[in-house]
């Protein structure tokens, strides 16, 4: 299972990517990722170890600490 779970995933991450390229939008993603938490009292930030053996998509803080990294100090 945890390995089955790390390649979702993965899959995942490069959905995100493609999100994030095909609109150029990360504000709005982090946005959206916020929102859905707090509409199903995600835990935000579970520990790594109940991230690697049960979580088949990466926990909301990583994707939305993921995208605000990457993303532009100035935008249009």
């Amino acid at each position: 299972m945890p390995l089955i779970n790390a390649y979702s995933r993965w899959r995942e991450r490069l959905a995100d990517d493609f999100a994030l390229r095909t609109t150029g939008k990360p504000q709005a993603f982090a946005n959206a990722f916020t929102r859905l938490g707090d509409q199903n009292l995600s835990e935000a930030e579970p520990p790594q170890w109940e991230v690697w053996l049960f979580y088949s998509h990466p926990p909301l803080a990583t994707r939305i600490e993921r995208v605000t990294r990457h993303q532009p100090a100035t935008s249009n």
